[in-house]
């Protein structure tokens, strides 16, 4: 009866946090993407990137985290295959949104110790290529999950 109690509640956390989670980020990727003076603002690019990143993670573990309500155990259900590639993208996901928070206080370290370079340093193409350095370090240092990574969990 417990275990029980326990899937239930887990069950309802985790949808719970993932339609949150799928909800909000889309919101974030409307309503900056869909205005082109907020896409000209350094920190909407980095904000707009993090809800990206956010939100592909948070899709991409409905796979991983839904079976293991429904059967009450972690079980990977979907082809060997996939899974070396899901935990790679998880992890790529995950760096990259890391990254951009740490860009992200990179720029309002920029902005509140040099406030008169600020302006040079943190601009919007600066923006776009550490964003698109982030994403390249996260697929990079990604690799070793998708390299050593084998399905535990069977049925």
């Amino acid at each position: 009866v417990l275990a029980s109690a326990f899937a239930v509640v887990f069950s309802i956390l985790f949808s719970a946090l993932t339609l949150i989670g799928v909800v909000g980020n889309l919101l974030v990727i409307i309503a900056i993407g869909s205005d082109r003076k907020m896409r000209a603002c350094i920190m909407n690019i980095l904000l707009l990137n993090l809800a990206v990143a956010d939100l592909s993670n948070v899709i991409l573990a409905i796979g991983e985290w839904s079976p293991a309500v429904f059967v009450s155990r972690p079980i990977w259900i979907l082809p060997d295959a996939l899974c070396p590639i899901n935990r790679y993208l998880e992890c790529v996901f995950l760096f990259t949104s890391i990254s951009t928070q740490l860009i992200v206080c990179l720029e309002r370290y920029i902005a509140t110790i040099h406030p008169m370079r600020a302006r040079a340093w943190c601009c919007r193409n600066t923006a776009l290529k550490a964003v698109a350095i982030a994403w390249l370090l996260a697929a990079i240092f990604a690799i070793p999950y998708a390299v050593h990574h084998e399905v535990v969990f069977r049925e």
